[in-house]
């Protein structure tokens, strides 16, 4: 089962409705009210996994960079290494970043389009489809910040970690 399925929120869920939903279902299955332990646990495991801190999250993500790198690159030494997770952190930012430039974009025009709409009648389809397409793209929106959060605080660590490397 899926985290998002355990906390009963959306794939697309922002970090509030994840935590809203993380509170609600961990009242209901707390152990000290009477739940069951082994639900409560994997609620807790399921938030844990969808709101790990940006630092983590980063720390993670250039443990991957470094396998990724080192894999392909056995034979070089610690500062070419360091050098390729720079350079692939560099092109993720780039990439996240123009994906986020693009799809607040994208959001922003069908803003502008909800704004020109008149409608006679009191249900309009087309105005219900803009908006869910407004919420998913404020959704993505949110979720490439994230990331682009995540990148940059992975870049910052491995400079960090250079650095120290550098004293020693």
């Amino acid at each position: 089962m899926k985290e998002h399925d355990v906390l009963g929120v959306q794939a697309d869920a922002s970090d509030a409705e994840i935590k809203k939903a993380y509170k609600k279902q961990a009242m209901k299955h707390h152990p000290d009210r009477g739940g069951d332990a082994g639900k409560f646990l994997a609620i807790k495991e399921a938030y844990k996994k969808l709101l790990t801190p940006i630092e983590e999250a980063a720390k993670n993500l250039l443990s991957q960079l470094f396998t990724k790198v080192i894999g392909s690159i056995l034979n070089r030494n610690v500062g070419d290494v360091v050098s390729s997770v720079e350079t692939e952190l560099t092109h993720l930012i780039r990439n996240i970043d123009g994906n986020h430039t693009q799809t607040k974009y994208r959001v922003n025009k069908l803003k502008k389009q909800i704004d020109r709409i008149t409608c006679s009648h009191d249900v309009n389809i087309f105005e219900q489809l803009l908006q869910v397409e407004i919420k998913n793209g404020d959704n993505v929106v949110i979720d490439l910040a994230r990331q682009l959060k995540v990148a940059k605080a992975a870049l910052i660590e491995l400079k960090a970690y250079n650095d120290e490397q550098s004293v020693h």
